[in-house]
């Protein structure tokens, strides 16, 4: 049964459009909404993904629940981060009435933020062309817009709690991490992922990029190690990305993060030891791997009789 009420602001924009010569570029911050009145009645598109219909690349939006937008109460704040393998998933996903009945009924503000997928949040050179990281850069100039505009919302922008789930999780382990999250919010509360599930801790052990490079645009392993990739970035710069979400679509593992030197600075096992003092709680969701042994069917029978 629904219950409860709040005053909801569905895609509210950022950051900077990610379009044009910011396809594969570090979020850059937004100065002023590009309409005024700026219309926050409606949901916008996902960021690009498979098996997914109302899709765009101007899709850097958040939504804000909350119980009273011009209340003085400093209501406690959650932005919650969707999992989905750093390859799909979005802010369409949750429910208004769930998110009104579960939270902002208990007078809790929800932020449900999206954030770049897949080769236009992750696939990097690790150069200026295709800087890594992009979709975590994205959550911290989301965390960075609500800390800053929340009080406008009826928020308390010294109260806010990191929640995620899977790639999710995995991403607020980066940010409990990131030199560039400190000071940004105060706990965080992981379900079911951490960093390791989602990082490439050999900078090409799994070389995705590398192999998108060689499949979208012929450019060849070879060419990859010789660091210029002028006419890489010509290729894909004009690309449509309905060329690549379909292999997305049909990646088990999905997306990593990457030691780049500003966002994970050092491999999780030196990060850990002076990561600061955030409370965090860590649990795991209900047949969280079900979906895969739907793939691995083979491995999972012959353990039953092992």
């Amino acid at each position: 049964m629904f219950y409860g009420q709040g005053d909801v602001f569905l895609g509210i924009s950022y950051v900077q459009p990610p379009i044009g010569n910011l396809r594969f570029k570090k979020p850059e911050r937004l100065d002023k909404f590009l309409s005024v009145p700026y219309n926050a009645t409606y949901l916008r598109p996902a960021c690009p993904q498979a098996d997914v219909p109302d899709i765009s690349e101007d899709c850097l939006h958040l939504n804000i629940y909350t119980p009273q937008a011009n209340s003085t109460d400093s209501y406690g704040v959650m932005i919650w981060i969707h999992g989905g393998s750093l390859k799909q998933g979005s802010a369409q996903n949750y429910a208004i009435p769930s998110v009104i009945r579960n939270f902002v009924s208990r007078k809790i503000i929800v932020v449900i933020i999206q954030y770049r997928l897949g080769m236009l949040g992750y696939f990097t050179t690790f150069t200026e062309e295709f800087p890594p990281n992009r979709g975590a850069l994205d959550q911290i100039e989301a965390i960075k817009f609500v800390k800053e505009e929340i009080a406008n919302f009826g928020g308390n922008p010294n109260k806010i709690t990191l929640v995620g789930q899977s790639a999710g999780a995995a991403s607020i382990a980066g940010h409990l991490f990131s030199p560039l999250s400190q000071k940004l919010f105060q706990g965080a509360i992981m379900q079911s992922g951490s960093l390791l599930t989602c990082f490439d801790g050999s900078m090409g052990f799994q070389n995705l990029s590398s192999q998108r490079a060689n499949q979208l645009c012929q450019f060849s392993p070879e060419q990859w190690n010789l660091h210029n990739y002028t006419s890489l970035a010509s290729c894909l710069s004009k690309m449509p990305y309905s060329e690549w979400i379909s292999l997305d679509g049909s990646l088990l593992r999905g997306w990593e993060m990457v030691k780049d030197g500003y966002f994970l600075h050092d491999i999780p096992r030196k990060l850990m030891t002076t990561r600061p003092k955030i409370p965090v709680m860590y649990g795991n969701c209900k047949d969280e791997w079900s979906y895969f042994g739907t793939f691995w069917t083979h491995l999972i029978l012959l353990f039953m009789y092992l």
